[in-house]
């Protein structure tokens, strides 16, 4: 007789997030038939389906409702056990696996990793640097015990962080855009231009969409990217505008590009990140410290007193 594993749940739980086979299949670096295999058995062994396929995907069965608490709580616990156990051996001591959104440097948090590293040089620290979606799916799996990566848009009731960075969004253009020309604009003047901006499910990308819907449209956007690299490869070509945090505008791109202030103030917040009720490891809390006693003093109150300083509009 066969019995549930825990690689089950947690494709069962990728597959409830993602809404597909093949999505959750992709996530979990399996074959799409390796992963339905596994389900399958998992329904036999619980006697019941759990998920009915039809055209727009997958949903759960009423015993997939069920079973689906059960599958958060066992994950949640034996993670936490886990995290207990190890705590009593060098390995948990010394290793500390976390996750970044790819824009470290542009923060100046490699070199707080990089400090941190000298600090603690008895603890391992394996880097994953993903999208945010990722970053969310690996800190519910717990392949990752901390991320640093956007809080704007985060469910409290699933997740607990302390903001390191408020941000403030700008307009960015190629040369010779008539925008260039100015020093600043509101949102309702950028309702006819085009946009390429970074990946839809971004933190940016939701909070630029939502400030366009309280002003009265939806933006015109032909292209997402998944870094601000390829993004602004393509502002520089005039193929639109994008919209992005000002942090990530190194002088070496803005030899061919210009910067355009919001009139409207647009923030975002970065954060370090971990599962609420999730039992830290001892080399997880001392990465976690760090970074919190090493961050900036940002607000929305610096922002402005920044725009001041340099010369640059302030909203009223």
């Amino acid at each position: 007789m066969r019995f549930m594993t825990f690689v089950q749940l947690r494709y069962f739980l990728s597959i409830v997030q993602t809404g597909s086979f093949s999505l959750a299949a992709e996530q979990t670096y399996v074959s799409q038939s390796s992963l339905s295999k596994q389900i399958k058995a998992l329904e036999n062994e619980l006697g019941a389906r759990v998920f009915e396929r039809n055209a727009s995907g997958v949903s759960l069965t009423p015993a997939g409702a069920v079973f689906l608490e059960f599958a958060q709580k066992t994950l949640v616990e034996h993670e936490n056990a886990l995290a207990q156990i190890t705590q009593h051996t060098f390995a948990a001591r010394s290793r500390v696996k976390i996750g970044a959104l790819p824009l470290l440097s542009e923060y100046g948090f490699f070199a707080k990793l990089a400090d941190f590293q000298t600090e603690y040089a008895d603890i391992q620290v394996d880097l994953h640097e993903r999208e945010q979606r990722n970053l969310e799916r690996r800190l519910r799996l717990g392949q990752i015990e901390l991320a640093i990566m956007r809080t704007d848009f985060l469910d409290p009731r699933e997740f607990e962080w302390v903001p390191l960075v408020i941000d403030e969004m700008v307009v960015i253009s190629g040369k010779g855009h008539p925008l260039a020309e100015k020093q600043s604009v509101s949102l309702s003047q950028l309702k006819n231009e085009r946009f390429v901006m970074l990946d839809e499910n971004s933190g940016i990308n939701q909070v630029f969409n939502r400030a366009c819907r309280s002003a009265g449209f939806t933006p015109h956007i032909t292209s997402h990217h998944s870094r601000h690299e390829p993004l602004l490869a393509a502002v520089m070509r005039n193929l639109g505008l994008t919209i992005l945090p000002s942090a990530l505008l190194r002088e070496d791109y803005m030899k061919d590009l210009d910067c355009t202030w919001l009139k409207e103030i647009l923030l975002t917040e970065l954060g370090i990140v971990c599962l609420r009720g999730h039992r830290l490891s001892a080399a997880a809390r001392k990465i976690h410290s760090f970074f919190v006693q090493a961050r900036p003093h940002a607000s929305a109150l610096n922002v402005s007193l920044r725009r001041q300083a340099n010369g640059q509009p302030t909203p009223a």
